[in-house]
């Protein structure tokens, strides 16, 4: 279990926080000092942060931080959203 606990996941290309905000960059994972960027807040906002990226053609890695999220209608993750087909994705 410790062995376990020491793979967890500290680092991320994005970041998910209800203390967030989708008109940031995402790629903090906390808001900082200024409160000018930070988190991303929705699953929404990383998808549609994640559509622009994707032109590098690799894997990026969305961390959701821990928190309760309310969602005003479905996040639909489609075949346009998932990683190049020369990579594998597993979690």
């Amino acid at each position: 279990m410790a062995e376990n606990a020491k793979k967890m996941v500290t680092e991320a290309d994005l970041y998910v926080a209800v203390e967030g905000n989708d008109a940031w960059f995402g790629t903090l994972p906390a808001p900082n000092d200024d409160g000018t960027d930070g988190p991303l807040a929705t699953l929404a906002g990383a998808r549609e942060c994640m559509q622009t990226l994707k032109k590098d053609r690799r894997n990026y890695l969305v961390l959701i931080r821990c928190g309760i999220y309310t969602l005003d209608e479905t996040v639909v993750f489609g075949l346009d959203d998932a990683a190049p087909s020369e990579r594998i994705t597993s979690s």
